[in-house]
């Protein structure tokens, strides 16, 4: 073991206390309960709409979506094994799939036809980022916007995502990446050496690189809300600082006239 890793376990939980992370049987309203509490006009964008909820999961958040706004879903995702579940709980549940679908890939009929596409926990587990932003503007009707909300970004505390086996923040920005893979072998079994090789993917989305994309997508902001960690949200308005301290990102993006 190197010196790097010998330093980076002392600050980890113990292996055999690590339990799998596995969010199958998460209530549905959990999904998007936060976004009730920052936009007031949720139902506004929602209500009776057509919806596409991109990174869809597990299925949970399309069909509390429908069953909640009357609205139609159509969930992407490109899990197998998640994509199989919703469909398999859709059935279920006795939910039509003229009113809720799930499928890998959007085809050609799925595109300018959607008021609202959905991004919610997804976007900083993007490894195109540039291309998925392509897309969610191609399956907007006219008038459609673009609702995304996740964390922690890159520099936060917690951006690398791997505090369920290390207790320190900012370990990213502490230890090397190869040091922080090696260590991770020990608590995940998948094989992945890179931050952009762990199942779902790490873009190492960064506030500064999210804001660039939204510029370059010709994007409007209509609601934008940046968390502070420890809720200290002046921090989010600090330049440089806000990389550090931002816990969450959410925001309604429209695309603006050329």
């Amino acid at each position: 073991m190197q010196l790097g890793e010998k330093a980076l376990m002392r600050f980890c939980y113990p292996p055999e206390q690590v339990r799998k992370t596995f969010t199958e049987d998460m209530p549905d309203q959990l999904e998007f309960r936060h976004i009730d509490e920052e936009i007031k006009d949720l139902s506004e964008f929602i209500r009776g709409a057509s919806v596409v909820d991109f990174g869809s999961g597990y299925g949970h958040q399309a069909m509390a979506l429908h069953k909640r706004f009357n609205c139609r879903v159509l969930g992407l995702e490109i899990e197998d094994g998640k994509l199989a579940y919703s469909k398999s709980k859709c059935a279920q549940v006795g939910i039509d799939e003229a009113k809720v679908s799930f499928r890998n890939a959007p085809r050609e009929g799925d595109f300018r036809k959607h008021d609202l596409v959905l991004s919610l926990n997804s976007f900083e587990h993007f490894n195109n980022p540039d291309e998925i932003l392509c897309q969610m503007k191609r399956l907007l009707a006219p008038g459609g916007k673009i609702l995304i909300s996740f964390g922690p970004p890159w520099y936060a505390p917690y951006g690398s995502h791997m505090n369920y086996f290390c207790k320190i923040p900012w370990v990213n920005l502490l230890f090397s990446e190869d040091t922080i893979m090696r260590v991770r072998s020990r608590f995940r079994d998948d094989g992945a050496t890179k931050f952009e090789e762990v199942p779902g993917g790490l873009s190492r989305m960064s506030v500064a690189k999210f804001e660039s994309l939204m510029r370059k997508h010709n994007l409007k902001f209509i609601h934008r809300r940046y968390h502070g960690i420890k809720g200290m949200n002046f921090l989010t308005r600090i330049p440089f600082l806000r990389e550090l301290c931002v816990n969450k990102i959410t925001v309604v993006v429209q695309a603006e006239a050329l």
